[in-house]
């Protein structure tokens, strides 16, 4: 008969630990005790919504803007990225161009105008590839094979990746219910993956500036 009692315990102490655990991935994941350098996050919408602070701590400034498309992003980019002289700046850029079926090479060519004038200013790019847009999974697809598809970007970051299965297919709860921006769950994974980018030896050697 005392057996029901410690199991349910048992069970009650593990859900606990499970919980405890988890709200500890959500608040902090970890960005590696040796990270000392300040990064820019620029974008539209899905970088603003980020809350940097409560993922990195300090150090991670957010520059992102509501409903901005590729070339607005990039026409503010040597106000809000140059002249803050950040070591790393993160570029999302190009769902808004995907949304409103606008020209992607032109998103692309904003993007990697941003690379070129944070290379030229001796900050650390790292592009990234665009969340999924579930009414637009075929045009977020192919803007981002332009991304990735172009060697002069070095994309490294792939949240689109990070945020569907192994069939292209958004993966359950990653996405709000406007199937645009990430959720809780999208932004955890989008944290890892940028922190794998950001931890890995070989991708700073990729996006070392020239």
């Amino acid at each position: 008969m005392a057996t029901r009692p410690r199991t349910s315990r048992l069970l009650l102490l593990l859900c606990l630990s499970c919980l405890m655990l988890l709200s500890g991935c959500l608040a902090s994941p970890s960005i590696g005790r040796n990270f000392h350098q300040r990064v820019v996050f620029i974008g539209d919408s899905i970088t603003a919504r980020w809350d940097l602070d409560g993922y990195f701590g300090k150090g991670f400034i957010n520059k992102g803007v509501e409903s901005q498309n590729a070339e607005e992003i990039a026409a503010r980019f040597q106000t809000d990225v140059v002249s803050l002289k950040p070591d790393i700046v993160v570029i999302l850029a190009g769902t808004n161009d995907v949304r409103s079926a606008s020209d992607l090479a032109l998103a692309h060519d904003s993007v990697a105008a941003m690379m070129q004038m944070a290379r030229a200013n001796g900050i650390r790019p790292v592009v990234c590839t665009i969340p999924p847009v579930l009414a637009h999974l075929g045009s977020t697809q192919a803007y981002n094979l332009l991304l990735i598809s172009d060697p002069a970007l070095q994309v490294t970051c792939d949240y689109y990746r990070a945020l569907t299965d192994t069939n292209g297919i958004p993966i359950a709860g990653a996405l709000n219910d406007d199937g645009v921006h990430p959720s809780i769950l999208g932004y955890v994974r989008m944290a890892a993956e940028i922190n794998r980018v950001l931890n890995s030896p070989a991708a700073a050697q990729l996006i070392q500036p020239n």
